[in-house]
């Protein structure tokens, strides 16, 4: 049985897009790196380079739409991201709602969880639809959550996200602080 590259290094992804906001080569690259800490498999490498290139182009302002087309021409036609193993098994994944019968065989692969959370993006009305459709998927759901919350909180903004989610939220004086110095990073201050 082939071994599913599981979904972890994208879970905690999205600081790259944060962090490397202004250099989009150098996120994908940074992004690549940090998921050979724990994941090292190329598929999942590949999730998190192509994620990162999503959450950027949304930072700047594109529709997840738009991001999604961009970025699937960058790793498609861009000398500097074209060639990675992996990269084709992520841009060819159907964004389209997973059913189960694509989640269950799945469950903890980085491409479904992928897959789910760009869906979720792609379809919302705004952050709340986007998250709770996502985890109403069932499997992975705190993963998937995760990861589509960073394109969510991306795409809908900080004040989008449910006041009672945010001031309920376990340690979210330090989450602010830990994205804030984040952005700085970035000379986004």
């Amino acid at each position: 049985m082939p071994v599913i590259p599981s979904n972890g290094s994208l879970m905690r992804n999205i600081g790259v897009p944060l962090a490397y906001r202004n250099d989009l080569y150098t996120s994908i690259n940074v992004a690549r790196r940090q998921s050979c800490i724990t994941h090292v498999h190329d598929t999942a490498q590949a999730a998190c380079m192509v994620y990162t290139a999503v959450v950027s182009y949304v930072l700047d302002g594109f529709t997840p739409e738009k991001a999604w087309e961009e970025t699937r021409w960058i790793f498609e036609n861009d000398r500097n991201c074209v060639g990675h193993l992996g990269v084709q098994e992520i841009l060819n994944t159907p964004m389209t709602e997973p059913t189960d019968d694509d989640i269950w065989p799945n469950f903890g692969g980085v491409v479904i969880s992928f897959r789910a959370a760009l869906w979720a993006v792609l379809t919302a009305k705004d952050f709340r639809d986007g998250l709770t459709n996502v985890i109403g998927l069932g499997g992975d759901t705190d993963t998937y959550g995760a990861i589509a919350g960073g394109l969510l909180g991306a795409h809908f903004g900080i004040d989008a996200i449910p006041e009672e989610w945010r001031i309920n939220a376990r340690g979210v004086d330090a989450m602010y602080a830990l994205a804030d110095g984040l952005y700085a990073l970035a000379g986004e201050e």
